[in-house]
């Protein structure tokens, strides 16, 4: 019996061990191929926010998934997922990101793939949001889409893509390319390849 304990904690030291290595190689025990974010609106009050992101288990297991994001406006979000379950939603002091937090209907092994999905029902009634979409890149990424799609406006000015330094005081962003408004879809559309690490990416757009 006692042989039996000593071999159940020398086999759950080393699951332990090999767990931590491999998170050190990791932000957050995954690794994200691309994200695929679609920002859409028929009034300019009422916004659809959906995220896909394409990831890789890089630890033993994963069960669940927290998305960190920042929405600008005062109403709550209303939040679901197709591929995951939802589990609850944390909004945190100013200044820092909110917390949504999603289950895998089935845990991921190491080196399993899946589609991260969620939709943000978002209500900006009250004009108090700021126009744009932002992702951080804290670990090698192989692209981010933006989708903006402004249904009820037949013409816009260019939008902005912007970057800054994440983790750098006083840290501006700058802009570093411009997207014309499709008048044929009322949207913009960017593909950013291979953002730098440590910093954090925008498309933003004139307020309507």
């Amino acid at each position: 019996m006692a042989l039996i304990l000593f071999l159940v904690i020398v086999l759950f030291k080393f699951f332990w061990v090999v767990n931590r290595f491999l998170l050190q190689k990791t932000e957050k025990g995954f690794h994200k191929f691309a994200t695929y974010v679609r920002y859409s609106t028929e009034d300019g009050k009422h916004i659809t926010y959906e995220l896909h992101k394409y990831i890789q288990s890089k630890t033993l297991m994963i069960s669940e998934h927290v998305h960190e994001f920042h929405w600008s406006g005062t109403c709550d979000p209303i939040i679901t997922s197709s591929l995951q379950e939802f589990i609850e939603f944390n909004r945190t002091p100013k200044g820092e990101y909110d917390k949504a937090i999603f289950r895998f209907k089935t845990p991921l092994a190491y080196n399993d793939f899946a589609i991260v999905q969620l939709r943000m029902e978002l209500d900006d009634s009250d004009n108090k949001s700021e126009p744009y979409c932002e992702q951080s890149i804290k670990e090698p990424l192989q692209l981010i889409n933006f989708r903006i799609e402004l249904r009820h406006i037949e013409k816009h000015p260019d939008a902005k893509i912007l970057r800054k330094r994440m983790g750098v005081s006083f840290s501006e962003f700058e802009i570093i390319g411009f997207v014309k408004f499709d008048t044929n879809t009322r949207s913009y559309e960017h593909s950013q390849f291979n953002p730098n690490v440590g910093y954090a990416y925008r498309i933003q757009w004139e307020k309507t």
